[in-house]
């Protein structure tokens, strides 16, 4: 009986034929950034959400002793709904493609949402974390306000008894692992980034041992509508 030869020579074999790979399974994760004027007014509005000591814990899941209801003026929440708009919206085509669960009769135009009792401020500090949870609504997302450079560095100057560089870091969870896919994602967060996921999605929050503050802003979005275009 004979055998199919692997490796070697035959590893660069180029067949002629059409093929596609469907990624049919598993959520998605959005990633983008925002403009540093709209990270800027952020701080602004951690330091009045803070001041404010609207306290927001109860309604979480982390272990974080600083967690705010967002306080906005009329002018910094205006900024901010125009901000995420676009990447909501982008979230939300790219999310549907080759899903058609949602929004099936033709392109997505515009689209409504409502963002629940958020959005909210996490002020993390050293040895503080949140465990692995999931939240409610449609999608969930966080924007990264202020990652002080000290918790990267963590990661990069880790001592030999930590095997993984996690400090700080946002993990994805879905599944088991397998040969051909992984059950987790890492995301190690820099100032200004922004992440959108479906709200089902566990994920957890690592802590860190430097004596900074790692501030970021999260919310749900709900009730997504849409108008359909040609």
């Amino acid at each position: 009986m004979g055998s199919i030869p692997v490796g070697g020579a035959n590893a660069c074999i180029k067949y002629s034929m059409d093929y596609e790979i469907k990624n049919v399974f598993g959520p998605k994760i959005y990633k983008s950034r925002l403009e540093k004027d709209v990270i800027d007014m952020l701080k602004t509005v951690s330091e009045q959400s803070r001041e404010s000591k609207s306290f927001f814990g109860h309604m979480l899941a982390g272990n974080i002793e600083q967690q705010f209801a967002a306080r906005f003026d009329l002018d910094q929440q205006q900024k901010f709904l125009q901000a995420i708009y676009k990447h909501v919206h982008a979230c939300v085509v790219e999310f549907d493609k080759g899903q058609n669960r949602i929004f099936e009769r033709g392109n997505i135009e515009n689209i409504t949402y409502n963002l629940g009792n958020g959005p909210w401020i996490n002020v993390q500090r050293a040895g503080e974390f949140n465990p692995a949870h999931q939240h409610t609504g449609n999608l969930s997302a966080v924007i990264y306000i202020d990652i002080p450079e000290a918790i990267a560095e963590e990661n990069q100057n880790r001592h030999s008894e930590i095997k993984q560089p996690v400090a700080g870091i946002i993990s994805f969870m879905h599944g088991d692992d397998s040969f051909w896919y992984r059950s987790l994602e890492h995301h190690q967060p820099t100032t200004g980034d922004i992440l959108i996921f479906p709200a089902s999605l566990k994920h957890s929050v690592y802590p860190f041992k430097s004596p900074v503050e790692r501030i970021s802003m999260a919310f749900n979005v709900y009730d997504i509508t849409a108008d359909i275009g040609p």
